[in-house]
């Protein structure tokens, strides 16, 4: 009995950490995704700010 619930357990926990992985794995992503976004807007921003320096020197 011991050792069935001791492999339930692990079982269990294996399959917790595949859920685990994937939603790891899926937020990674996701900030990639922000943090690109967020690298797009910066550089924007830094070429406004470069070209509005040039007009008024």
């Amino acid at each position: 009995m011991r050792i069935f619930l001791a492999m339930a357990a692990l079982i269990t926990l294996s399959g917790c950490q595949k859920d685990f992985d994937d939603q790891y794995a899926e937020t990674e992503q996701k900030l990639k995704a922000q943090a690109e976004q967020l690298d797009k807007e910066m550089a924007k921003e830094a070429a406004k700010e470069s070209s509005r320096a040039g007009e008024n020197p």
